[in-house]
């Protein structure tokens, strides 16, 4: 399984899985730019205690708000990228 896959299994089997959307700062950097989320304070627990590992995912934002408002046709959301 790649990644995606396992994520994906993971949030559908209500297994432990969270998502940490909140854009923070972002800031170019000399090995190319160094970005911020904000998250909750178990997450940085689990991160610290290496219960959990963050992986970060850019996701295109008219794809990302179609897919939560529950369109899955495939057809318009290629055409918004």
């Amino acid at each position: 399984m790649n990644l995606l896959e396992i994520m994906a299994f993971m949030a559908s089997n209500d297994l432990d899985i969270t998502r940490a959307d909140t854009f923070v700062e972002g800031k170019s950097v000399k090995q190319g730019a160094q970005i911020t989320m904000g998250a909750d304070l178990k997450a940085l627990i689990n991160i610290q205690t290496g219960k959990c590992t963050p992986v970060l995912f850019f996701l295109n934002n008219e794809q990302y708000k179609l897919l939560s408002s529950g369109n899955t046709d495939l057809e318009t959301l290629k055409s918004k990228q």
